[in-house]
């Protein structure tokens, strides 16, 4: 089993309790920044958190924070119980696979990084999601768990980028020449002769 990137403790820990008023608040914003995947996908997962609480009776929507009812009084079991369902629902967007933009967005990397990586082996696709336009197209996926280790130790990232620099250095460049019998690959070390 997966490990839960959107844990119970977590979005407990940003849930304040008003006794007086009968009311619990998740403070919205500082849950999203626990959970970095969470935060690429908060349309996605605040619509979720929505549509969950369209059917809890007297639960509120502010800018940042939601207000949901608990009981007469502080009723753990009833916390616990509206608690587990949202972070279920929240995991379950978290640890959807995740698409190439996502990937760029999440490691702050350029496309071009992003194919260059794939290709070699460094970043392993979890699969591929196919649609159907005019044609079929395909899109690799990504495992949310491998991103969300990546995100965690940027240093992996610029050891990446470190090696694609010292391996451009260190190999000759290609050029294009143009001549009246059309164009053809030639590298530095052959021009010379």
């Amino acid at each position: 089993m997966m490990k839960r990137l959107v844990s119970y403790e977590n979005l407990l820990s940003c849930i304040t309790r008003d006794e007086s008023h009968h009311v619990a608040t998740l403070d919205w914003k500082a849950f999203l920044h626990l959970s970095p995947i969470l935060w690429l996908r908060r349309r996605e997962a605040r619509a979720a958190l929505r549509k969950y609480l369209s059917g809890l009776q007297g639960a509120k929507w502010e800018v940042d924070t939601v207000r949901f009812p608990i009981g007469s009084q502080i009723d753990e079991q009833a916390l616990n119980s509206i608690t587990g369902d949202i972070a279920g629902a929240l995991d379950a967007i978290a640890t959807k696979a995740m698409t190439p933009k996502e990937i760029c967005k999440a490691l702050n990397i350029t496309n071009q990084e992003r194919l260059r990586w794939t290709k070699d082996g460094r970043l392993k696709t979890s699969g591929v999601v196919s649609f159907r336009r005019a044609n079929t197209v395909s899109i690799s996926t990504y495992s949310v768990h491998a991103i969300h280790e990546l995100m965690k130790d940027h240093s992996v990232i610029e050891g990446w980028r470190q090696k694609d620099l010292d391996s451009r250095k260190s190999s000759p460049r290609s050029y294009r020449l143009c001549g009246s019998q059309g164009c053809s690959l030639v590298k530095n070390r052959d021009r010379q002769r």
